[in-house]
């Protein structure tokens, strides 16, 4: 009988040995996936769920689910090359040499979607100072290229006025003389579209100020009182001068009065602000300006 129990003990006891080492490692498998933090550069998807990390070892942007500001490596979906391209070039008399034919500069989400591109620049004589994007799938394979961009005045950005597009803008000269921007539009589909803009376009767009859709031609940005209209393929800007307005309006005021705009309202083709005027003795009114965005002209 001792002889058994003495075998039961052991028995008892290897299985409660092989029990808890089974809870031990279900516990250390959990504590081996370590969650990281992004880092502020870091793209993220336009509703927050996605991330592109760099992994410069092997010079790809890896897409993560994303969990608040951190992500699991274990949850990668796919890659997309982050590394220059480099083709065999003939240098004539049969001899041939590797060289960086697309430099690489960097990578993003493409808006509101979940599908990225990335921006590289040709480094062909011809072609120098040019750049395209690469526009890839949900599986994170490329399914276009765009048109090469000469001298950006604009590298790729969100749309201000279309939400879901994509656009890069180059200069346009004219012997040697900065003229106007062709702006480059992307959509979803990584349709391209080129419209003609003025000089001053670029930098309404990069000013980050807030635009505001009127009819389905007419487009002002905020604190600049300029509106933008769209004829054919050429963007047009009709400018208001706010102060020369305020100037003529209070005549016997030595001191420029000062102004800010409170509200914007855009109703057909009228362009209505409502405006805080401050007076060199502190005092206020505000006053209504309604403008046809057609003319530039003030409607009394």
């Amino acid at each position: 009988m001792g002889y058994r129990k003495d075998n039961m003990k052991k028995t008892l006891s290897s299985l409660l040995t092989i029990f808890g080492l089974c809870i031990l490692s279900v516990g250390c498998s959990d504590e081996d996936t370590v969650m990281k933090t992004i880092d502020e550069e870091s793209p993220v998807s336009f509703d927050g769920r996605f991330c592109l990390i760099s992994d410069s070892k092997n010079q790809v942007k890896a897409c993560y689910l994303l969990h608040g500001t951190q992500y699991n490596p274990e949850e990668k979906l796919w890659i997309i090359p982050a590394a220059d391209i480099k083709e065999e070039v003939n240098l004539g008399n049969g001899q041939t040499e590797i060289q960086i034919a697309r430099k690489y500069y960097s990578s993003d989400f493409f808006p509101n979607t979940h599908t990225a591109y990335s921006l590289y620049r040709l480094c062909s004589a011809s072609l120098n100072n040019s750049f395209i994007l690469i526009f890839y799938d949900e599986n994170g394979e490329s399914v276009k290229e765009s048109s090469p961009v000469c001298d950006p005045a604009i590298f790729p950005v969100k749309c201000p006025w279309d939400e879901n597009s994509l656009i890069m803008a180059n200069h346009g000269y004219t012997e040697d003389e900065l003229t106007e921007d062709t702006i480059f539009f992307y959509n979803q589909s990584y349709e391209e579209k080129k419209l003609v803009a003025p000089l001053s376009l670029s930098a309404l767009i990069q000013s980050q100020a807030p635009w505001h859709k009127g009819d389905d031609s007419h487009y002002l940005v905020d604190f600049t009182s300029v509106t933008i209209k769209y004829a054919e393929n050429r963007i047009y800007t009709k400018e208001f001068d706010i102060k020369g307005y305020l100037k003529k309006k209070y005549p016997n005021e030595t001191n420029e009065p000062s102004c800010e705009i409170k509200n914007i309202d855009i109703v057909n083709a009228y362009i209505i602000y409502t405006i805080e005027v401050t007076f060199h003795n502190g005092n206020k009114e505000n006053i209504t300006i309604k403008i046809n965005s057609k003319n530039g002209q003030v409607v009394e």
